[in-house]
């Protein structure tokens, strides 16, 4: 049997070894990074959130950035203020605001900071505010590239991505990659430098060479630079789309 390597936090592994399980296909489930809420906001940030109304576009990077976001929202906000475009990075981040109660829109495949940018919303923001609502650190391309557009943009961090201290004595009192049908699902550029990172020296080798599943060209060219060899593009990083891309390998194999 296939085994997987799901290396996404735990809230969001759930939903992925239940899925795995169904397509007959045994999850390993070992997160390389922790998601921490940041203990409270910056004066900064929290006058952002007091000021949403003044904002043409939020943008909501994550469904963590969705889960602490609306919790921040709705502590000055009893209900959503109107006349701000609500924007996702990708579908499940979407489907989580319409869960709060916000509808916004989400670029449909690869569903990343590339494709959020080319949404037409976006085309033409000279003069609009624009608030991101993220985790700490990350990348800048978005945010960079709407200041370009002449745009006045705030990052709103409200969580931390810790590595995973666990993660590389579990990989090594495991025997993951030792069997040539295991596969690792990788969800972003961060992600795969921990799991090479996280990888002990009797073992890289055999998991450098074993299928690894990424959402897109920018995560896969990361995997090859770090020496991974069979990388797997898949359309963006939800589940159907990795799984799709999982399931084509597993019809080879």
């Amino acid at each position: 049997m296939t085994r997987v390597w799901v290396s996404r936090p735990e809230a969001q592994a759930r939903s992925t070894c239940a899925a795995l399980v169904q397509l007959g296909l045994q999850p390993w489930s070992q997160p390389v990074m922790e998601i921490h809420p940041l203990a409270e906001l910056a004066p900064a940030n929290r006058t952002m959130v007091m000021d949403l109304d003044l904002y043409q576009v939020a943008i909501f990077i994550s469904q963590n950035a969705v889960r602490h976001g609306v919790a921040a929202i709705e502590a000055f906000w009893p209900q959503v203020p109107l006349g701000v475009a609500f924007l996702a990075v990708g579908n499940a981040t979407a489907r989580a605001l319409q869960q709060a109660g916000i509808l916004a829109e989400a670029p449909q495949v690869a569903m990343d900071s590339e494709a959020l940018l080319a949404l037409p919303v976006l085309a033409e923001v000279e003069q609009q505010r624009i608030i991101i609502f993220k985790g700490v650190g990350g990348r800048t391309e978005l945010a960079d590239t709407l200041s370009a557009r002449g745009a006045r943009v705030d990052n709103c961090p409200l969580y931390e991505r810790k590595a995973c201290t666990e993660a590389a004595t579990a990989l090594a009192q495991s025997d993951f990659g030792l069997m040539p049908n295991d596969c690792t699902l990788a969800y972003s550029g961060e992600s795969i430098q921990l799991i090479h990172t996280a990888l002990q020296a009797a073992q890289r080798r055999e998991l450098l060479a074993r299928t690894t599943i990424v959402p897109g060209p920018r995560v896969a060219a990361i995997a090859q630079e770090l020496g991974f060899s069979r990388v797997i593009q898949a359309q963006n990083a939800t589940d159907p789309a990795m799984l799709a891309a999982l399931a084509a390998v597993e019809l080879r194999i």
